[in-house]
């Protein structure tokens, strides 16, 4: 009777560079979000002179998913930053931490920002 396959042990320090790896790709796609969202700020919005001009968190989140495939130098650097899109939960926490908290409005939720007119 053939004798049983022991098992390969994977070195301990292996799975430690692993676990580190899976830390670092974290934080590096938390930076990509990040920065993507930074870039979207700086094209697409403006501070709104008036309440009137406030947008619509919704509008705001779509146009941030629409234009996110702007981002990045190549077609490769814009898929990979597409795959991390905030979602509207955490869109809503950086439009808060940048300043533009939504506030509730009538019916619904404006954030005191407009879009920028493309000419």
């Amino acid at each position: 009777m053939p004798k049983p396959q022991r098992r390969e042990r994977i070195p301990k320090n292996n799975l430690e560079k692993l676990k580190a790896g899976y830390k670092r790709a974290e934080t590096l796609r938390v930076a990509v979000r990040v920065d993507a969202f930074g870039d979207w700020v700086g094209r697409y919005l403006m501070e709104a002179e008036r309440p009137s001009d406030w947008n619509q968190a919704k509008l705001l989140y779509e146009n941030y998913l629409k234009r996110a495939k702007d981002y990045g130098r190549n077609r490769t650097d814009r898929v990979l930053s597409k795959m991390e899109l905030a979602t509207e939960a955490r869109f809503a926490i950086l439009m808060r931490d940048t300043g533009f908290a939504k506030k509730r409005r009538s019916a619904d939720w404006f954030c005191p920002v407009r879009l920028r007119q493309r000419v």
